[in-house]
């Protein structure tokens, strides 16, 4: 006789190691998901924060008349180097000129003997000079229309020792009987010049001493005129 045994299959029971799996996998996806969620708040927070920073750095570096009857000047931010453009207001009363020299300047408040001479129109302006070591110009544009052209001392072109005093980096303000010094830029001689990009040429210590007493440079100023 054959005895004939039916086997009933059941499913298993979970095991914890299973829902262990589970529950780290979970926790990982929720862990990223949190590491995205800060990284693109953090982002944004910052980005805001720098356009907030920007805009104070633009409005601070606007041109505020706060009196009328005073000159009022802010230098504008760089984009190029040696760029050097000024915001400018003059007032209607008095007259106002502008004035450049490129030799005997002897410090910045020697506002004597100028090369030549811009009667300045009211209101507000912007005024860039257009300066570089190889060229034998200095060119002053106001509102980009050219107002003065003046030709460089031949011994001051292609000098490396150039030394540039240019400020106005927050706005001010002067009185219409104050001279404002809107760019000053001194030259020294050694005994090695540049005359041009490519070559260069040895001066002896009494050319250098001699060129140093011309007193060589840029200096340009604003005054009312008397």
């Amino acid at each position: 006789m054959v005895v004939s045994k039916s086997f009933e299959l059941t499913d298993p029971k979970p095991t914890n190691q299973s829902f262990r799996i589970s529950l780290a996998s979970f926790m990982l996806v929720v862990g990223l998901g949190t590491c995205v969620f800060l990284s693109w708040h953090l982002s944004t927070k910052r980005d805001r924060l720098q356009e907030t920073v920007y805009d104070l750095r633009i409005q601070s570096k606007k041109l505020r008349v706060d009196d009328p009857s005073k000159v009022a000047v802010i230098g504008r931010e760089r984009i190029l180097l040696g760029e050097q453009i000024f915001d400018f207001y003059v007032p209607s009363k008095p007259k106002f000129e502008m004035c450049i020299k490129v030799e005997a300047i002897a410090n910045n408040s020697d506002y004597t003997n100028p090369i030549a001479r811009y009667a300045m129109p009211a209101g507000r302006m912007e005024i860039e000079v257009v300066e570089d070591r190889y060229s034998p110009n200095v060119v002053v544009l106001l509102d980009d229309n050219k107002v003065m052209d003046v030709k460089k001392s031949k011994d001051a072109i292609g000098l490396n020792n150039r030394i540039t005093m240019c400020g106005f980096q927050s706005c001010t303000s002067f009185a219409a009987d104050e001279t404002v010094c809107l760019y000053s830029q001194t030259h020294q001689f050694n005994q090695m010049r540049a005359i041009s990009k490519d070559d260069s040429t040895s001066l002896t210590r009494a050319q250098c001493d001699e060129l140093d007493a011309k007193k060589l440079g840029i200096l340009i100023w604003i005054h009312a005129v008397k």
